[in-house]
């Protein structure tokens, strides 16, 4: 696969079935299981000691189905943190058994009377224009994602829904590819790509568990800089990875990772957190006895909108410094202070 053009891969991913993408890309160089919570998982048996467990959520924000009126308009909740500031008007694929396209109803601005910066998910209506016939087709429950595909910008950078966090996930395949196609004695490592992170971590914590690895890294997304963001809160898109610091964190993965990227020629930024992450690597961190964890994420412009935007060598050179620390002697890592 690597290094497969990534752009394709954000377009197979940020799709209608991610799901069914990945198992299979993930299967291209191990056998997969799915387990009961959505979690894919792949492990690669290593002929060094040690057990590496890789891990990324591959599920997106969303809004669930409420309720289906005679009109043809959906009521909806928020699955997950999704920015409903960003809403009105924005077009939306239902993901019925077929699914369909419906419309955030946008009251005209000559209309609108109430502050609309405070908008709530109940205020919100999506119009399907199918009349009666809505009821027959979406039932109650369905999830609806943003209907937007992916499209290259100027400078390397990509847009597209859900890249929080199918970048992570891109990063873990090629970097799985890499691992599988070096001629280095490797520790056993397990890809796991993780269901309902959004709604609470609940994936990481069965997934860890089960692997019963005695490392992680986790791989998610932070916020890259833009007009609005503090510097000193975000990480610059094309900057390389993001290496998280934090007391919830193994101090011993954060150095490796941060001597390995210098060693390496790798480009790399750090993030500063006085305590919890914020992503699975918090969860992880805690499985069963406690599990060295270290994190690493993928600045990401836009987050939780239709047009998250990402730098491409960003993902890439988040694979590069994966593969480094696994290439690392196990009892090398183990050593740092």
């Amino acid at each position: 696969m690597y290094p497969k053009d990534i752009f394709k891969l954000i377009e197979q991913l940020c799709g209608v079935s991610p799901e069914r993408e990945a198992q299979a890309l993930l299967g291209e160089f191990a056998p997969v299981s799915v387990d009961s919570i959505g979690n894919l998982s792949a492990t690669l048996p290593g002929k060094k000691p040690g057990h590496i467990l890789l891990e990324a959520h591959l599920d997106q924000i969303a809004l669930v189905v409420t309720h289906v009126d005679g009109d043809g308009f959906l009521s909806v909740a928020k699955s997950g943190g999704m920015d409903l500031r960003v809403l009105a008007g924005e077009e939306l694929l239902i993901l019925a058994d077929k699914p369909l396209v419906g419309i955030v109803c946008s009251t005209p601005p000559h209309l609108q009377i109430d502050d609309k910066s405070k908008l709530k998910a109940e205020d919100l209506y999506i119009d399907t224009g199918l009349g009666k016939s809505a009821k027959e087709q979406i039932p109650v429950g369905t999830r609806v994602v943003f209907n937007k595909p992916p499209k290259m910008l100027t400078g390397g950078q990509v847009t597209a829904a859900a890249l929080d966090n199918r970048a992570g996930v891109i990063a873990l395949l090629l970097a799985g590819e890499m691992l599988k196609e070096s001629n280095k004695p490797l520790p056993s490592v397990t890809i796991l790509l993780s269901n309902h992170e959004e709604l609470g971590n609940r994936g990481a914590k069965t997934g860890a568990f089960t692997a019963e690895a005695d490392m992680a890294i986790s791989v998610d997304v932070s916020f890259g800089q833009d007009k609005n963001t503090p510097p000193h809160k975000a990480g610059k898109l094309s900057g390389g990875p993001m290496i998280g610091i934090s007391p919830v964190l193994s101090k011993r993965i954060t150095d490796t990772l941060i001597e390995l990227a210098e060693r390496g020629g790798i480009p790399c930024q750090t993030e500063v957190m006085g305590g919890s992450t914020g992503t699975n690597a918090d969860v992880i961190a805690v499985t069963k006895s406690g599990v060295e964890t270290g994190l690493l994420s993928v600045p990401l412009k836009n987050m939780h909108t239709a047009v998250e935007t990402a730098a491409l060598d960003d993902i890439k050179n988040t694979a590069r410094l994966i593969c480094e620390f696994v290439k690392t002697k196990y009892s090398e890592v183990k050593q740092y202070a």
